[in-house]
């Protein structure tokens, strides 16, 4: 976006802050899994309460950047008229200041302020975290969103198929028109319920996990489980940046011609660099 003025819209400022919030998780996970094969790897408590923080964080951030982008479609669909007045630039940098100020003051703020359990190891992430906070975490930060992006979807795909309908049987002379506009909300509806699906299953066992360990202590996940959902969580985030850049039109074709002219300028360089190794300039 910062490249292409053409991509700089407001549900592509939403999607940005997905992919952001992706890569930062990306990043935290990282040590994450390597806590996982060694628990000992991290001993200072500071630097545990950091890099537990900034996966719940990161997590939070890409689940409300999707709810802010479903919202966005839903709002597209259902109000096509108004949408321009509701969702205007001014308003959607304002939401993505206001769900990243939510994610700093209720998830890296009460930890470091002292709501955590310094006495238990780091590689203890259910127990590392105050009990009250983690299941607050769990419940407005990742089940409410999640179910709301399921609802969310179940009403799209709905007005979707009520749109198809209505253009085969009831508007047979702007049926073109019609059926090209419901094939493109269906195809960004399909993109987006994939992003939310593979979400749901990279992240919902590790939460599933983390509250047995709360309530159950006497199951224990084996170090290959643990280690599964670790990389299936891994993966979550690197994948949906680049999905949903595979399947809008848009990204990609602003992907294609950046790489296109990275590949041009980097040929040219290396052309210039050897040309100047076989006739080297003269130094009067």
């Amino acid at each position: 976006m910062a490249r292409f003025r053409r991509l700089r819209s407001c549900s592509n400022y939403l999607t940005g802050s997905m992919a952001v919030s992706d890569f930062l998780l990306s990043l935290a996970l990282i040590p994450g899994v390597k806590i996982t094969f060694d628990p000992s790897f991290v001993s200072d408590v500071n630097v545990c309460t950091a890099l537990w923080c900034s996966q719940v964080f990161a997590s939070s951030m890409s689940v409300f950047s999707l709810l802010c982008i479903s919202l966005d479609r839903l709002l597209k669909i259902c109000k096509p008229l108004r949408y321009p007045s509701i969702v205007t630039e001014r308003r959607t940098v304002y939401t993505i200041c206001v769900i990243w100020a939510y994610g700093v003051c209720t998830i890296l703020v009460p930890p470091f302020a002292g709501l955590r359990n310094s006495q238990v190891s780091c590689f203890d992430f259910s127990r590392f975290f105050n009990y009250y906070h983690i299941h607050y975490l769990f419940v407005c930060n990742g089940l409410l969103p999640f179910i709301t992006l399921l609802v969310i979807y179940g009403y799209l795909f709905s007005i979707v198929r009520e749109k198809r309908r209505t253009a085969i049987n009831h508007e047979p002379a702007a049926s073109g028109n019609e059926a090209g506009s419901w094939r493109k909300e269906l195809k960004t509806l399909i993109t987006l319920a994939v992003i939310v699906g593979f979400t749901g299953v990279a992240w919902l066992p590790s939460i599933t996990l983390v509250m047995l360990d709360l309530h159950f202590p006497m199951v224990h996940a084996s170090l290959t489980w643990r280690t599964v959902l670790s990389w299936l969580t891994y993966m979550n985030s690197a994948v949906n940046p680049i999905l949903y850049a595979l399947r809008s039109e848009p990204f990609k074709s602003a992907s294609k011609e950046l790489i296109s002219k990275d590949l041009s300028s980097l040929i040219t360089n290396l052309r210039e660099m050897r040309s100047n190794r076989v006739h080297p300039s003269s130094v009067s």
